[in-house]
């Protein structure tokens, strides 16, 4: 999912057939000239989690990033949220 503009953010998800997941968010800065505002990556395992697991979860997640959560609380409610997934933080 990406956005306009108005909501300079992007959320990906991808999932393989070994049952593996990488989940990033970006939200751009437009504040200042370029750059991030919040950055998060994460690689997990989804192999044992039903299809509407994943897609509740990556609905939770859109509503994090486009429902105005601060930054500094956005990573850990994402660890939260995908916790099932056995998701790990890129640092």
């Amino acid at each position: 999912m990406e956005t306009t503009e108005d909501q300079p953010t992007r959320l990906r998800l991808s999932v393989w057939e070994d049952g593996s997941v990488s989940l990033s968010v970006h939200q751009r800065d437009t504040r200042r000239h370029g750059g991030w505002a919040f950055q998060y990556t994460g690689r997990g395992v989804a192999a044992h989690l039903k299809a509407k697991e994943i897609v509740a979860m990556l609905e939770e997640t859109g509503a994090l990033v486009y429902g105005g959560t601060r930054a500094k609380k956005m990573a850990e409610q994402i660890d939260a949220t995908w916790a099932s997934a056995h998701l790990e933080r890129e640092r």
